[in-house]
Parts: structure tokens; C-alpha cells; sequence
């Protein structure tokens, strides 16, 4: 497991290089079945009067990558896109292109979720999946995060 030091925040406000994430046929997916972040996700904290869960600023976030891999049911955000307040990039100093987003102050899951559904909501799916290897190949092309 990666430690807080393999990653930095970063402070960008609009993704300047396309980032893929995983999904299924019909959306990004972020969420469990049960739409909550899963733990491995996000550093989370239960409030014990209330049950109220939060996710806390730290490196945890739903992962990305500015290279596809080529897998079927892949999802782009588009360069462009903007980041909410509220959430940040984490960029991986071990894994070129790989980031984190993560939230940026303590808020209650829906919260994050909600940021998330914001984000996503621009994102498409990949259907040309050769189109896009090359595509993304050479939109990286000596420009590695």
C-alpha cells in the first residue's frame, strides 16, 4: 500500500491531459453496489452518535490514469474537465500518469460522491478502444506525468 509521501496534491482547478478510469457498460463506476466509496478509496471515519460517514483529506482517492490500458469498459474524462472545490488531484510520484482525487477538507461521503457525479458527468465512454491507444499514445509522447 502506498503511503501519503508517494503522492503530492496538486492545485490545478481543469485536467489538463485526458484521465481514464474504470467502469461498466453504462457509467464510471466510483462507488461500491451499494453506492458508498469503498474503503481502499478514500480515508474514511464514521461518526459513532450519529453513523454520519466522512471522507477525510488525505493521498486516498478514486484512482485515475492519463494512460489507457486498453481494457474494455474504460471511461475518459476529458481534457478540460473541471475539479470541483473540494476535491484535488494527488499525483503519484511512483506510478507515471496515475493520480488520486481526493477531498481536500473533511465532508460527509454524499458530499464527495456528489463532487465525484460532477466530475464524472462529462466523462465518456471509450468505444474505439484501438483508436484510443494510439490516440493516447501520442498525446503522451514525451510528456509522462
Amino acid at each position: 500500500m502506498k503511503a501519503e509521501k508517494d503522492f503530492y496534491l496538486s492545485d490545478v482547478r481543469e485536467i489538463s491531459r485526458a484521465l481514464y478510469r474504470n467502469g461498466n457498460a453504462s457509467t464510471v463506476r466510483f462507488t461500491s453496489q451499494e453506492g458508498s466509496i469503498r474503503p481502499q478509496d478514500a480515508k474514511l471515519q464514521t461518526d459513532p452518535s450519529t453513523g454520519i460517514v466522512y471522507v477525510l483529506p488525505s493521498h486516498a482517492g478514486v484512482s485515475a490514469s492519463e494512460v489507457f490500458d486498453g481494457g474494455i469498459n474504460r471511461w475518459k474524462i476529458r481534457a478540460g474537465t473541471q475539479v470541483p472545490i473540494g476535491l484535488a488531484l494527488a499525483v503519484d510520484r511512483l506510478v507515471p500518469g496515475h493520480v488520486h482525487i481526493v477531498a481536500t477538507r473533511r465532508m460527509k461521503m454524499s458530499e464527495y460522491i456528489a463532487l465525484l457525479e460532477t466530475m464524472f458527468e462529462q466523462a465518456a465512454k471509450v468505444t474505439n478502444i484501438q483508436a484510443e491507444l494510439v490516440q493516447n499514445k501520442a498525446s503522451l509522447q514525451g510528456r509522462r506525468a
